[in-house]
């Protein structure tokens, strides 16, 4: 993820991410945006922190220190929906294996 991309991020829920490396591509910025403005939302301990953020089996994978209902169906919306959304440009795409790696890519990205 480009670095004016990771720093927007940061800045949306700074106490949670601090200088968190967001290890997956700019086509999921906006569900990781939309992730980050819910769980700030909700009321969170003051030590909540997002611990990772990577691609897995061609999906979103996001970490965090703390649990709850709330924080898991919020994480796991944006995990489901980024099967759906191309990790490199954000435009619709499905998760394809290429050789033994998995990967979520519009056809123009593939």
């Amino acid at each position: 993820m480009k670095l004016e991309v990771q720093k927007e991020l940061d800045s949306i829920y700074p106490s949670a991410t601090g200088d968190l490396y967001f290890g997956v591509g700019d086509g999921w910025a906006p569900l990781l945006r939309d992730l980050l403005i819910a769980l700030k939302a909700l009321d969170l301990p003051p030590n909540f922190k997002v611990t990772d953020i990577k691609e897995k089996y061609g999906g979103l994978r996001f970490y965090t220190n703390f649990s709850n209902d709330a924080v898991d169906d919020l994480i796991d919306q944006a995990e489901s929906k980024s099967l759906d959304v191309c990790e490199l440009c954000g435009e619709p795409g499905e998760v394809k294996a290429k050789g033994y790696w998995l990967s979520t890519r519009c056809a123009k990205c593939r």
